[in-house]
């Protein structure tokens, strides 16, 4: 059962951007995150590339796979689920960390979301595939 994460570290910074077709093919995108080691633990940085997307509405699950970078401290699969309010300065937007979880089973994990991040705003789009000719 994977361990659900809250970003609660002290000083926190992270950067996540990804992009799929509308159909979750072709998924790309990275996440990085450092966590200073201002709230006595060591510093940690953990770098990821994105292998899955899934979106449905306003809510997506993100699957992220360590990369090889020597700076990476990351060394499990794991899966960010969000939603994205639709407020301004991301009033209501909410996120879960599910750690482990296989990268490639990210569909499973849209709408498991339950925390408020702490500042940001968080962003989904949700475009409808072209019609079959």
């Amino acid at each position: 059962m994977p361990v659900i994460r809250q970003l609660v570290a002290a000083r926190v910074a992270q950067l996540v951007g990804t992009h799929s077709g509308p159909m979750g093919e072709n998924p790309s995108g990275h996440l990085s995150s450092t966590f200073d080691g201002s709230n006595g633990a060591p510093p940690v940085q953990e770098r990821f590339d994105v292998t899955c997307v899934a979106v449905v509405g306003n809510q997506a699950a993100i699957g992220l796979v360590p990369t090889g970078a020597a700076s990476n401290d990351a060394t499990t699969q794991r899966v960010l689920s969000v939603l994205d309010s639709g407020m301004p300065g991301g009033t209501g937007d909410m996120y879960a960390f599910f750690i482990p979880a296989p990268a490639q089973n990210c569909p499973l994990y849209v709408g498991s979301h339950m925390f408020t991040p702490l500042s940001g705003n968080i962003v989904v789009r949700d475009s409808v595939p072209d019609p079959m000719p």
